[in-house]
């Protein structure tokens, strides 16, 4: 059982740790994995998470506010309808094989992104910094780039995306066919 304002280290957690849990306050996780854990609705409150790897976890609607993560993977897991925005600057999280539909990650620092493989639907990227992010081979149908920094970003066989190339950068941005033809939706011209 996990307990508040606890240092934990090289740990592995499962599903039974976190049975009963309410709420995790002040808590730091270094190179601890998260193996199979439901953390649905969880509030973790000013915790700490340090080269650590969710693996086939059900984070929905976790609760992140004031926590820090860094060199954080979350790998073949469902992260839906979490508020990253309300971590602590930087976000330092690679997404691989995760479903994040309806997160937000409005005007997030989040250069050199990962999130490769991805269920990124309806996803709010609003106002963010996403510089030589990775989207590679992530479906981000009715995901929100409005006025993002996609400078040398990689939509590489990305699907479903709809980006107004006039109130986004995307100088450099590496977008595959027929897919990128989606970026000329959004110009007053008309296709045929």
């Amino acid at each position: 059982m996990i307990q508040n304002n606890t240092h934990y280290t090289d740990k592995t957690f499962t599903a039974n740790d976190f049975e009963g849990v309410g709420q995790v306050n002040g808590c730091e996780f270094d190179g601890c994995r998260f193996e199979g854990c439901v953390l649905i609705n969880i509030p973790f409150t000013s915790c700490r998470f340090t080269e650590c790897v969710f693996d086939n976890c059900d984070l929905t609607a976790v609760k992140v506010k004031n926590s820090y993560f860094s060199d954080v993977t979350v790998q073949n897991s469902k992260a839906i309808a979490v508020k990253w925005e309300l971590c602590r600057a930087p976000l330092g999280v690679t997404f691989t094989e995760s479903n994040l539909t309806a997160s937000s990650f409005y005007a997030l620092d989040l250069r050199h992104l990962k999130m490769t493989g991805c269920d990124a639907r309806e996803v709010d990227f609003a106002e963010a910094r996403l510089a030589k992010a990775d989207f590679s081979g992530t479906n981000l149908e009715g995901a929100v780039f409005r006025n993002a920094d996609l400078e040398a970003a990689d939509f590489s066989d990305a699907a479903n995306y709809t980006i107004d190339p006039l109130k986004t950068n995307l100088k450099n941005a590496k977008f595959s066919l027929p897919e990128a033809v989606a970026l000329l939706k959004s110009l007053p011209i008309k296709l045929v």
